[in-house]
């Protein structure tokens, strides 16, 4: 029986969070926590896709709960307002018959947002990873396609390198698509003809 792992999304507070639950499982059942990171497939999106990243590259759980802790960050400040964000999801989701539509609605919403540069949010999801090649196992990392509001699952077949594009949108050189995860951005670039992002396998959670 194949054993998943399933990391979802939240942003920085969500890779801290989720390296917290891992490193707290860790403390009181170590054989759970190798269990878990030894898991044979491991699923993430946004914040979910860069611990994904952290937890496969072979770097000891205790360096990236200690690297959490250091004063010094490459993350991006942002001037955040929640209820303006949910507010906005709400106005443009209002009257969407299925859940493809609400997802392409805030997709649009999305590509029309002003965003920091490319360049320099990418040196912040690199500095996020300990290693820029795609680990020798099934990662599965998801996205929504900005314009058509479709789940996509990139995966180490996809041609894509282990870095990532700016958000809200990420355009594939592969699929000529835009993807955004579904709460910041995926942890993946197309840096080569290759496959177009595959649909999820029935076995993906998401």
């Amino acid at each position: 029986m194949k054993r998943a792992l399933v990391l979802a999304g939240g942003g920085v507070a969500g890779i801290a969070w989720e390296l917290g639950v891992l490193r707290g499982v860790q403390d009181a059942d170590p054989e759970l926590e190798s269990s878990l990171a030894a898991a044979d497939v491991v699923v993430g999106t946004s914040a979910g896709s860069a611990v994904a990243g952290q937890i496969t590259s072979g770097t000891p759980l205790e360096d990236l709960y200690a690297a959490q802790l250091a004063p010094g960050s490459n993350e991006i400040e942002v001037d955040f307002d929640m209820d303006d964000l949910i507010a906005r999801f709400a106005s443009v989701a209002d009257g969407a018959t299925t859940a493809e539509e609400m997802r392409r609605r805030i997709g649009a919403l999305a590509l029309a947002t002003p965003t920091v540069g490319e360049s320099a949010r990418r040196a912040a999801i690199a500095a996020r990873l300990p290693v820029h090649t795609w680990p020798d196992r099934v990662v599965l990392l998801t996205a929504i396609e900005a314009e058509t509001g479709e789940l996509a699952v990139f995966t180490r077949e996809s041609g894509c390198r282990w870095s990532t594009r700016s958000p809200p949108a990420a355009r594939s050189r592969a699929s000529g698509r835009r993807s955004r995860s579904t709460a910041t951005a995926t942890s993946t670039e197309a840096s080569a003809p290759g496959p177009t992002p595959t649909s999820p396998p029935d076995a993906t959670a998401s």
